[in-house]
């Protein structure tokens, strides 16, 4: 057998291992477990550290979660206690201000963003619905924008699409 260069390689010949019906099927068979325990214990922590943060002024804890509503998949921001509606974002608003921030180095305002986000979208967002995203992106761990004098930008802009969206997927698993 040929040693596995990728953890991909690896994983299926555990797998075709684990078929066996001896020693070696049964080893393999835990060692897979162990992995999917190891999997599950890891997106579980990668969701814990985005799914609430204690807001600033009113000291209450803030979730975040994607829902699909009837417009679709949104970003949902909410304040645990409250009786308030959660303040939404569509996720191509998200998409669109996701690929605003990556198109640019330079730190845009507010504003700016949105006036972007309607160039792509057609359709002027409401304030609310740009925030939701960058209160996020703000405070997950590493952060994945930079705020400077109302001024944000993304931290690392070679991977701040693809970090974005890992975000998004992270968030719609929780669930």
């Amino acid at each position: 057998m040929d040693v596995p260069e990728t953890f991909r390689e690896a994983m299926t010949q555990l797998k075709k291992l684990g078929r066996r019906n001896d020693e070696v099927g049964e080893i393999a068979k835990s060692i897979l477990r162990l992995l999917e325990q190891a999997r599950t214990d890891i997106e579980a922590d990668m969701a814990q550290a985005v799914q609430a943060r204690t807001s600033q002024r009113a000291k209450v804890q803030i979730t975040y979660a994607v829902e699909t509503t009837a417009a679709g998949e949104t970003l949902a921001e909410r304040r645990e206690g409250g009786t308030a509606q959660p303040f939404r974002c569509p996720k191509n608003i998200y998409d669109a201000m996701v690929k605003a921030l990556a198109a640019t180095e330079k730190s845009l305002a507010l504003d700016e963003i949105m006036t972007l986000v309607k160039e792509e979208t057609g359709d002027r967002p409401a304030d609310h619905q740009v925030r939701v995203p960058l209160r996020l992106m703000l405070h997950v761990d590493p952060a994945l924008i930079v705020r400077h004098r109302a001024r944000y930008r993304a931290a690392s802009p070679s991977s701040f699409h693809a970090d974005s969206r890992r975000l998004w997927d992270r968030l719609r698993a929780r669930t």
